[in-house]
């Protein structure tokens, strides 16, 4: 079988799972009339993660587990998209670890909205604004996150699920080898949780601290001879190839982060 062949099976299993596809979200849009009349939730986790473990589950390969869970995070996003349209609020501005949690858990057909300050996110949820927020809780290196907490004293809002997102920092830029870059922009937390990489891979390049590693990102794209420290998500707004993955210096490093809102959540059985 030659490679056309092979092609031309792809595009007719497309062409079934285009059509599956829309079958499935029929019935997505059928279960949200049905909500709507008995002002039911339209966003449970327990539901969502019981269909994610059970695919896992019944997956019997090539794809691996992780590739299961995205593909199907993202069709549970579109299908509920047809239900409802959700808004998410995360600690801004776009293209931070906090916006790429809260895709993570709603996927990317949920509208995502930057607020300035953790208070502004509960604040945001609370008003009716935006229907749930992604607040960062607890950093495996950092420790806990003191706002996150104290705004919980002050609110009804309650945890309805929550997120552990790897802290994966990267090397973006035009430039096509390490050897021209002269200047390195980010935030000051990846800098020194990249010093080593660093001080080994990029030593004579002069350091610029940012206000946000989104705000790095832009400025590398703009200066010949510049790179950022960033995450992927960033990178990709900016328009910055990236050159190395992975300059953590310590590759466990994540960060918690919960999801507030009205829900109260079903026991799961292993709380």
């Amino acid at each position: 079988m030659n490679l056309n062949d092979l092609r031309k099976q792809i595009d007719a299993l497309d062409e079934q799972m285009l059509d599956l596809l829309n079958r499935r979200a029929a019935l997505a849009m059928e279960i949200g009339r049905t909500k709507k009349r008995h002002a039911a939730l339209y966003y449970t986790p327990e539901r969502e993660q019981a269909v994610l473990d059970r695919l896992v589950k019944a997956n019997r390969g090539p794809l691996p587990p992780q590739a299961i869970r995205a593909i199907y995070r993202e069709i549970i996003s579109a299908a509920r998209a047809l239900e409802k349209p959700l808004t998410v609020a995360f600690l801004g501005p776009a293209g931070t670890f906090s916006h790429q949690a809260a895709i993570s858990k709603f996927g990317s057909s949920s509208e995502m909205v930057p607020a300035d300050t953790i208070a502004d996110i509960f604040a945001l949820v609370e008003r009716g604004s935006c229907d749930y927020g992604v607040a960062p809780v607890e950093n495996s290196l950092a420790g806990v996150i003191p706002e996150t907490l104290d705004t919980f004293m002050q609110t009804n809002l309650r945890i309805v699920s929550e997120i552990y997102e790897p802290i994966i920092h990267n090397l973006a830029t035009h430039c096509k080898t390490l050897e021209e870059i002269k200047v390195l922009y980010s935030h000051p937390q990846p800098l020194a949780q990249c010093r080593q990489w660093i001080r080994t891979h990029l030593p004579t390049a002069r350091q610029v601290e940012t206000a946000s590693t989104v705000r790095a990102a832009e400025a590398a794209a703009k200066e010949e001879g510049a790179a950022a420290l960033c995450p992927a998500l960033a990178a990709e707004a900016a328009g910055l190839p990236i050159l190395v993955e992975h300059t953590e210096d310590n590759p466990s490093n994540r960060t918690r982060f919960l999801v507030l809102g009205y829900n109260q959540p079903e026991p799961t059985g292993r709380d």
